[in-house]
């Protein structure tokens, strides 16, 4: 792939994923519900948020070993549908794909979504609502959209625990990174 092809697909991506988070900006401003209203200290925030990533990034080295079919066949799609996306990106670029994602969708997920919905329904169903609206924004699979609502969950937890949306931002960015590293280079 040529470099101005790369930086084009990398420009691509970025924009997406950091139009989610105008998205949430934008909607944030008409519901009155803004998702950076919880962003709380960056230094702790991202240390607490590289922590918890361990569980997630663990969690995924479980289920990458499982003999499951249902999740070997997300396997291979991942591997098949990220190396031809990212296969000759280095760390940077995964690195700021990573981060981009993290921001983004904890934004309009964590920050707008399952706030403004903690305003209107209540904290536990609108936890639950967004992190299944979370999970059918990855449609790679039946599984692995309750794979995903899982980890929405995870990560609403987490900002509902701290109070601060840096962290979930944070271990979001890490297990991606880390996530997309360790598939491209297979």
């Amino acid at each position: 792939m040529s470099s101005s092809r790369k930086r084009r697909r990398l420009a691509i991506f970025l924009a997406a994923e950091g139009g989610l988070g105008i998205i949430a900006l934008a909607l944030g401003a008409l519901s009155g519900a803004p998702p950076l209203a919880t962003l709380g200290p960056v230094g702790s925030g991202t240390a607490q948020g590289v922590l918890a990533a361990l569980p997630m990034l663990a969690l995924l080295s479980l289920l990458w070993r499982s003999p499951s079919e249902s999740l070997h066949r997300i396997r291979e799609r991942l591997e098949e549908t990220l190396s031809s996306l990212f296969g000759r990106s280095g760390r940077v670029e995964l690195a700021l794909v990573s981060l981009a994602a993290g921001v983004g969708e904890e934004m309009l997920f964590r920050g707008w979504l399952q706030a403004w919905l903690g305003e209107n329904i209540g904290i536990l169903p609108a936890l639950a609502v967004a992190s299944l609206v979370f999970g059918l924004a990855h449609p790679m699979t039946a599984v692995y959209v309750v794979l995903a609502s899982v980890f929405g969950a995870y990560l609403g937890i987490i900002w509902l625990a701290t109070g601060n949306l840096v962290v979930p931002i944070v271990a979001h960015a890490v297990y991606d990174f880390v996530a997309l590293t360790t598939v491209v280079r297979r």
